[in-house]
C-alpha cells in the first residue's frame, strides 16, 4: 500500500514545529522573563538601590555612575528619557525594571541569532533564572549584569572573535571586582578541555586582568574601598576552626545551588573528568572563603544569593563545557522542569516584597516626617535602613500621596546632625536634601521629629 500523503503532512508540520521551538525555546523563555519583570516592577524598583538611583535620575535629569561602574550606566537610560518627557512615576519605574531585562535580552540575542550559539544562550537562561528568588528584586546588582556578558564574551571566544572578545572583555571590568575570578576559571578551564585558540584564550586573560588591575590602582571606589578594609581586617583573625566557611551556604535558601554543584562533580567524576571535577571543587571552596572575608552580616539573603551566583556560575559552565549532559538521560524535560519551578520560585518570594511595600505604605502616611527607631520586627521586613527615605518618598508617591519617613537606630543623632526643618532629609550625606521634585513628589513642608515604629 503507498503512504498516505496526509499523514506526511502532518507529520512534517509537526517536525516543523518541534524545530521551531528547539530554536527558539530560549527565546520564549527569556520573553516570560521579561513579563515577570514588568509584572512586578513595583517590587522590583522599590527595594533599596533602585529608590534611590530613580530618585537621583528625577532630581539631576542626568545619568549617574555609581562606585565607577560605568557600563551598569546604560540601564538608567530609558528611565531617564521617561522623566525627559515628564512620564508618570509609575512609568518610569516601569522603564526601570524593563531596562534590565533589555539589557539581558541584548546579550542573549547577540550570542544566539549573531553568533549563532545555543550553548551559551541557555546558559545565560539558566542563570537568570535557576538560583534566583531574591535577586529577581534586588536586580541592580551589576555582577547580574556581568554574567550576561560574561556569556557573551565566551560566546565571542568560542568564534574565535579576536578583536570583539578584547573590546567586551575591557569593558566587563568594569562592571563588578568579582567577575574576574570567572574569567580566570573560564580561561583555565577552557585551556584543560583543549579549547583552542590557546593564543585567543591567553590573550583575553591577560587583557582583562590588566584592566582590571588599571580600574583597582587608578580608579579605586568607595565601596571596593570598604570591602578591600573589611577582607584584611577579617583576614588578620580569621581561623577554619571557627566554622564559618560554609555557615551562608548552609542555609536551605540555597539548597538547590548546593544540590547543583554536587550534582555537576559527580558527572565529572562519572564520565572521569577528574581534574576539572578538582579544579570546581578548588574554586568553590576558595570563593567560599574569599565571601567568608568580605561579609559583614549574615542577615541578608538577597545580598549573599547574589554573590553565590558566582559558583552557579562556575559550576553550570563546567556542565556546559565538559559536555556532561551527553547520554543523560531525559536531560531537556529535567532541564524544562527546574525552569518551570524557578519561575514558581520567583513569583512565590514576590509576597514578601508586596507585602514590604504595604507595611512601608502604612509607615509613611502614619509618620510622615518622622525618624523612626525600629526593632527586630520591623528589621526583618526592612532589612536595611539606609534607603528608608527614598523608598518611602516613591512608594508612598504611587500610593498618591507623598510622604518621607526615615528608619534609623540613632534617631536623635540624625536630628542633631540634619537640619530637620527641611522638607526632605536623609540617612545619606547632606547633598541628598534639596527639595524633591515638586513635579513627582508633593511634599508638604513640615519639620521632622523623632518617633518609633509600630
Amino acid at each position: 500500500m503507498g503512504s498516505n500523503p496526509c499523514i506526511e503532512v502532518n507529520s512534517k508540520q509537526r517536525e516543523n514545529k518541534f524545530v521551531l521551538l528547539a530554536d527558539h525555546g530560549g527565546l520564549l523563555v527569556l520573553i516570560l522573563y521579561g513579563l515577570l519583570c514588568c509584572y512586578f516592577y513595583l517590587e522590583r524598583t522599590t527595594f533599596l538601590d533602585n529608590p534611590f538611583s530613580v530618585y537621583k535620575l528625577i532630581q539631576e535629569k542626568a545619568l549617574h555612575v555609581s562606585a565607577n561602574r560605568w557600563p551598569a550606566a546604560i540601564i538608567k537610560i530609558l528611565p531617564l528619557l521617561a522623566i525627559k518627557a515628564q512620564l508618570s512615576l509609575k512609568t518610569i519605574l516601569l522603564c526601570f525594571s524593563f531596562s534590565y531585562f533589555l539589557f539581558h535580552l541584548s546579550f542573549f540575542l547577540l550570542i544566539r541569532y549573531r553568533l549563532k550559539d545555543k550553548i551559551y544562550s541557555w546558559l545565560l537562561i539558566a542563570t537568570l533564572l535557576l538560583p534566583v528568588a531574591h535577586s529577581f528584586y534586588w536586580n541592580n546588582s551589576e555582577l547580574i549584569l556581568g554574567l550576561s556578558m560574561l556569556c557573551y564574551w565566551l560566546a565571542l571566544l568560542r568564534a574565535e572573535r579576536y578583536l570583539g572578545s578584547i573590546v567586551v572583555g575591557l569593558v566587563m571590568a568594569w562592571l563588578h571586582p568579582l567577575l574576574i575570578l570567572l574569567v580566570v576559571y573560564s580561561i583555565v578551564l577552557l585551556l584543560i578541555e583543549n579549547k583552542k585558540p590557546r593564543k585567543l584564550l591567553v590573550l583575553n586573560g591577560g587583557a582583562y586582568i590588566s584592566m582590571h588591575l588599571i580600574k583597582e590602582v587608578f580608579f579605586p571606589n568607595y565601596y571596593d574601598s570598604n570591602k578591600t578594609v573589611l577582607f584584611k581586617k577579617k583576614l588578620s583573625s580569621y581561623s577554619l576552626s571557627d566554622g564559618t566557611l560554609f555557615e551562608l551556604i548552609s542555609d536551605n535558601h540555597h539548597l538547590p545551588l548546593v544540590i547543583g554543584i554536587l550534582l555537576t562533580l559527580v558527572f565529572c567524576f562519572y564520565k572521569r573528568k577528574i581534574i576539572q571535577a578538582f579544579l570546581l571543587a578548588g574554586f568553590c571552596l576558595c570563593y567560599l572563603f574569599i565571601n567568608d572575608l568580605g561579609s559583614d552580616n549574615t542577615f541578608y539573603v538577597f545580598y549573599h544569593e547574589t554573590n553565590f551566583l558566582i559558583l552557579f556560575f562556575a559550576a553550570a559552565f563546567t556542565f556546559c563545557i565538559t559536555k556532561l549532559w551527553d547520554k543523560l538521560p531525559f536531560f531537556k524535560v529535567l532541564f524544562a522542569l527546574c525552569l518551570l519551578l524557578s519561575f514558581a520560585r520567583i513569583m512565590y518570594t514576590s509576597e514578601f516584597y508586596k507585602q514590604r511595600i504595604a507595611k512601608y505604605t502604612i509607615a509613611a502616611i502614619e509618620n510622615d516626617r518622622a525618624i523612626l527607631s525600629y526593632g527586630k520586627e520591623t528589621r526583618q521586613w526592612l532589612v536595611q535602613d539606609w534607603a528608608s527615605a527614598f523608598e518611602s518618598l516613591i512608594i508612598s508617591t504611587i500610593k498618591d500621596r507623598s510622604a518621607a519617613i526615615i528608619f534609623s537606630n540613632k534617631p536623635q543623632q540624625l536630628l542633631q546632625e540634619r537640619d530637620s526643618k527641611k522638607t526632605f532629609i536623609t540617612g545619606m550625606g547632606k547633598h541628598f536634601e534639596a527639595a524633591p521634585d515638586s513635579v513627582y513628589f508633593r511634599l508638604v513642608p513640615q519639620a521632622y521629629r523623632e518617633g518609633k515604629a509600630n
